[in-house]
């Protein structure tokens, strides 16, 4: 599987860290269906990293998730959430060059069209944090990706993707 996950504030934190990490519940008891998602996430699967509208790293997952509390970390502002999470370990590569993801739109309307995407129907990111990610979408971010950052297509666990 691919996913997508957008970081914002967490993003270095969770990069320097190696993992991804979201609530169970909001402050009111509820579930969300994009943290309830790293339920789903398992060893091998891909996930593309975002911040500040762009992708800045793409990650192969160690471990399944676990539960785990919340980093309170000094960097990061993590007081926004909840203390009772769930973690998934992963192995980040940072790209030297970041895609602008806002610059593909065209691209990501034809691929996001379903429900729960990461991407709304104007081709901006949802608000919310893990997502599904289309493999063709996926396939695509790829090749863009290494144009500017070539070493990404030797990555072996990449190349199921791009085989498609």
């Amino acid at each position: 599987m691919t996913y997508l996950v957008f970081q914002g504030d967490t993003y270095n934190e969770e990069r320097n860290g190696q993992f991804i990490w979201a609530p169970k519940f909001t402050k009111d008891g509820r579930a969300m269906h994009h943290w309830d998602r790293l339920l789903d996430v398992r060893e091998g699967d891909i996930i593309f990293h975002c911040s500040d509208g762009y992708i800045q790293a793409i990650s192969r997952v160690k471990t399944t998730c676990e539960d785990s509390a919340r980093p309170d970390h000094t960097t990061g502002d993590w007081t926004n959430w909840e203390k009772d999470g769930r973690r998934v370990d992963c192995e980040y590569h940072v790209l030297k060059y970041p895609l602008k993801h806002g610059a593909h739109k065209e691209k990501i309307l034809e691929y996001c069209n379903v429900k729960y995407a990461p991407f709304n129907r104007e081709g901006n990111g949802n608000m919310g944090y893990l997502y599904d990610l289309n493999q063709n979408l996926a396939a695509y971010f790829i090749r863009e990706i290494a144009k500017k950052n070539p070493e990404v297509i030797d990555l072996d666990f990449l190349k199921f993707i791009l085989v498609k």
